[in-house]
């Protein structure tokens, strides 16, 4: 396995290479730390949820769905469940059509199939036929991914920054927006008005995805619906439910039984 990897590592600092892949199967809670590719990156999860978080922002990675990481970009990722992570990265500016931000893609069976048929043959190369026809295939299936509306906007103040970090890390505490705002010294209007400019959501609205997003991590490590709705700050399930339904268009349960969530 070893002698695996390290060619593998070989391959990714070899130019030769268009496509390299990894794969790696996580325990719960397993956090990597900051850092960054000079390759661009899909990072798919066949199983479990991921977090990947940025400067601008946090991006939950839910079974069947992959990132999309541009090169340089630094991030750093939180595992929730056991995840089977498998990897592509790509040369830098490769795929023309996906944008040069992270963002959370659905994946469709055919390149779910795809992706795990490149992670069991190796690296792929135009210099060879069918390293070529292989990448043309891929590159194809990665124009028609659809993005998902599965990222947490940051805002740039760092006044707001704090109120974000403290709802993201406590979703479930019922902190009023007056209680903030005398913390930090700004009117509520304020905080209101620069929350909108800044993530392009109410502060209301802003709370109430981080909530959803948060749910998808205890329902990823097993628990149950009524425990993952108590999680983030609903006190009842019927509530939870009715919420993660607006967001998602799906219950709790159903939302990881999706075969193809491109549909």
């Amino acid at each position: 396995m070893s002698r695996k990897r390290n060619a593998l590592e070989e391959a990714y600092w070899d130019a030769r290479f268009d496509v390299v892949p990894f794969a790696f199967d996580l325990a719960h809670r397993h956090h990597i730390e900051e850092h960054d590719h000079h390759r661009d990156q899909l990072i798919y999860a066949s199983s479990g949820v991921m977090t990947v978080t940025t400067a601008q922002g946090t991006w939950v990675v839910p079974p069947s769905r992959a990132v999309w990481v541009p090169a340089k970009t630094k991030h750093r990722l939180r595992m929730y469940g056991s995840v089977e992570m498998r990897t592509l990265y790509l040369k830098a500016g490769l795929v023309k059509t996906l944008p040069r931000s992270c963002s959370v893609l659905a994946v469709a069976p055919l390149l779910r199939e795809l992706i795990l048929h490149i992670v069991g043959r190796g690296p792929l190369t135009r210099r060879s036929l069918r390293g070529r026809r292989l990448l043309d295939f891929l590159l194809d299936q990665l124009r028609e991914l659809t993005v998902m509306p599965l990222h947490v906007p940051w805002p740039t103040d760092p006044r707001l920054r704090r109120i974000a970090e403290a709802l993201v890390s406590h979703p479930a505490e019922s902190v009023a927006l007056n209680d903030f705002a005398r913390s930090t010294g700004l009117s509520k209007r304020t905080i209101e008005r620069l929350f909108l400019s800044q993530t392009k959501l109410s502060f209301r609205h802003w709370r109430q995805h981080v909530r959803m997003l948060k749910s998808l991590e205890p329902l990823a490590a097993g628990k149950s619906v009524t425990v993952a709705g108590l999680d983030v700050g609903y006190a009842s399930t019927s509530a939870f439910i009715v919420a993660f339904r607006r967001a998602f268009g799906t219950t709790p349960r159903r939302y990881y039984r999706q075969e193809d969530p491109a549909r």
